[in-house]
């Protein structure tokens, strides 16, 4: 769902410049590609934590195993609290908000999006998509089975996530 609104944002961004170099837009171009830029960022955490809850979702379902259960909801919990950090500094990144699109507005106050992005939302949802990829790995190692079975369903785990 979320991808679909994320492509009709996207459709608007590229009538509105989205792809041509910035001195060749008017002021009214980079209005209204910032502001589909600024929802389309606001999408983002939405769509990212539902993929990730998705699997971890479906390795709960596979692996009914108390430990597993608990790296699972330790996860969940830093997927939210990445969530949280990231929607929080999406807002905070100008003030007042509309600033974000309008850098005609006198009295702007914005942060540099790059360190956000950099620095704080980044890194902890790197981690989480690497502890979603090896999370199932040491179940799956210890499955009853040939060595090279085991390291074709880790390979398809691997994928699949």
């Amino acid at each position: 769902m979320s991808s679909f609104i994320a492509a009709d944002l996207g459709l608007p961004a590229i009538n509105h410049g989205a792809g041509m170099h910035i001195l060749l837009l008017d002021l009214d171009q980079i209005i209204s590609f910032s502001k589909a830029f600024f929802a389309a960022t606001c999408i983002f955490p939405v769509a990212a934590l539902a993929l990730k809850f998705s699997i971890l979702f479906f390795y709960r379902r596979i692996f009914a195993v108390q430990k597993f259960a608990i790296w699972c909801y330790i996860i969940s919990v830093v997927c939210v609290a990445w969530f949280i950090a990231f929607v929080v500094s999406t807002f905070l990144i100008c003030r007042p908000l509309a600033c974000f699109w309008d850098k005609t507005i006198t009295g702007c106050k914005c942060t540099n999006l790059k360190h956000i992005a950099y620095y704080v939302t980044s890194p902890p949802d790197i981690l989480t998509n690497i502890a979603i990829l090896i999370l199932p790995i040491p179940w799956l190692w210890n499955l009853q089975m040939p060595t090279r079975r085991k390291f074709a369903i880790i390979i398809i785990f691997l994928l699949g996530s």
